[in-house]
């Protein structure tokens, strides 16, 4: 059964069906398809979920056995197929028995990504389609672009005027994870205001947030003394502390989601995908995951968020001298020592 994006939300408001399908040209609307679909079935009690990466000489089998044995930590779970090759003959079967007979308690969740026409006729992706919910998420066209900015600039609380949506699509046709990416910097950024042309260059363009990204991310590859002289030079620079701090805050917001993540399966490279690390930042948050336990990253947001309110009370050097000793405590962890680093 062919699904339109506009008919997800009142798919998930209902019980779940056994399975869906995501598939598509668009890796962001992909991503947030599935997303929603997790979302949903936490509401409804699925509380586990296994991911199988299906690629070439897989074996079935042990697919066949997970479904039909009962989880130990849940009575409803969720198995994610990641397809990167089309399955085989045994993965068809498997695919088409399960939409046929569904295991109770079950939903199998399967994502690919682009498929031509040659694949979009193969007899797995076939069954999809003529029996469980099948999303493929095209590409957005370009006289389309504009209102798909319209209502995600909405969700994210920015208002952009006529000329800066015009130059939002403009400058990121083809892609719509980079005009999700600007939208969120300008939800940080210029919080309640309206956003004109000028403020949108010079809020995607400012390179004092993307110099505050780069020391996060020696901050994350446990590089403390580069990160201390990136943050210094950011200091020299006469960059204040609060215009740089919501780069920091939303990066260790996302370091905090995979480590949840982490706690919850134990599997790095896993947590890193739920939370939706950047391809870039993924093996240096895969080693900063072993590194720094949960608990020590959730205290981090109110000690940054004081940080922050001492940056604003006419306490600017302490509370630069408070941030160098949060990015050595968030550089080494929990065992960092005493350090002659924090410039004076």
């Amino acid at each position: 059964m062919r699904l339109y994006a506009n008919q997800l939300p009142q798919l998930l408001s209902k019980a779940l069906p056994a399975v869906i399908c995501v598939a598509g040209d668009e890796p962001l609307l992909v991503q947030e398809a599935l997303d929603q679909i997790r979302a949903a079935a936490k509401t409804q009690n699925f509380a586990e979920r296994e991911i199988h990466d299906i690629d070439r000489g897989f074996d079935w089998n042990t697919l066949s056995d997970a479904c039909s044995t009962g989880s130990l930590f849940s009575d409803k779970r969720i198995i994610e197929l990641r397809i990167s090759v089309a399955p085989d003959k045994s993965g068809t079967e498997f695919i088409s028995d399960f939409i046929t007979n569904p295991p109770p308690d079950i939903l199998l969740l399967i994502s690919a990504g682009a498929l031509d026409s040659r694949q979009r006729s193969a007899k797995w992706f076939k069954s999809c389609e003529a029996g469980a919910p099948t999303l493929y998420c095209w590409p957005i066209k370009s006289d389309e672009q504009e209102n798909w900015i319209r209502e995600r600039a909405r969700l994210k609380n920015v208002n952009l005027d006529s000329t800066a949506q015009t130059q939002l699509a403009n400058r990121t046709e083809g892609n719509l994870l980079a005009c999700a990416q600007d939208i969120d910097k300008l939800a940080l950024l210029r919080p309640g205001e309206t956003i004109t042309a000028e403020m949108l260059d010079e809020a995607v363009t400012d390179n004092s947030r993307f110099d505050a990204f780069s020391a996060f991310n020696k901050i994350l590859e446990g590089d403390a003394l580069a990160a201390i002289h990136s943050l210094q030079r950011l200091r020299e620079e006469n960059d204040a502390l609060p215009k740089i701090m919501p780069a920091i805050v939303m990066s260790v917001k996302s370091w905090r989601d995979a480590a949840q993540a982490y706690a919850r399966s134990g599997n790095a490279e896993n947590a890193c995908r739920e939370a939706r690390v950047f391809a870039a930042n993924k093996n240096a948050m895969c080693r900063a995951l072993t590194r720094v336990p949960l608990q020590e990253i959730v205290e981090w947001t109110p000690k940054l968020a004081e940080i922050d309110r001492m940056s604003k009370s006419g306490l600017a050097d302490l509370a630069w001298n408070a941030f160098f000793s949060w990015a050595l405590l968030a550089s080494y962890g929990p065992n960092h020592p005493k350090s002659a680093l924090i410039p004076q």
